[in-house]
């Protein structure tokens, strides 16, 4: 598995986590929170991940149906959101990410999550690869971001 499916699919698992937590709590409805999730998973599957990576229904599904890793993700990008869909997705995490970082400087926590969403994006999202402040190209670094 590559680093850009390693991360997406931690990511779409601690998102999944984060989603469930919410609908358990009551903060919003379970189908809005599966709307939102299917745009993680066809952010992973999208990376390179293979539903078993993702765990959970995705992989249930696949081994129900016993299908390979590259035809069980085709179906599953097929049937899930639209690419236009989950890259607003995708853009609109990094920029609350972003806007974190911003308001928490230093903060590691912050840091670690804007990387990962710049990272997800700039493998991910159509276009040249983002900039950051001092308007270098490519991917954000730790110690960029420190400077």
């Amino acid at each position: 598995m590559t680093s850009c499916a390693t991360v997406a699919a931690q990511e779409y698992r601690r998102r999944k986590a984060s989603i469930d937590a919410a609908v358990a709590a009551g903060r919003f409805a379970r189908v809005d929170g599966e709307r939102v999730l299917a745009n993680w998973l066809a952010i992973a599957l999208s990376a390179g991940a293979t539903p078993e990576q993702c765990g959970g229904a995705p992989h249930a599904w696949q081994q129900e149906i016993g299908l390979a890793d590259i035809f069980a993700r085709h179906v599953l990008l097929q049937e899930g959101p639209a690419a236009h869909v989950w890259h607003a997705e995708l853009a609109r995490a990094r920029d609350k990410a972003r806007e974190k970082l911003h308001a928490r400087p230093g903060d590691a926590d912050a840091i670690r999550r804007y990387l990962t969403l710049q990272n997800l994006s700039d493998w991910l999202l159509p276009g040249p690869p983002s900039s950051s402040e001092e308007g270098g190209p490519g991917v954000v670094s730790q110690e960029r971001l420190a400077a």
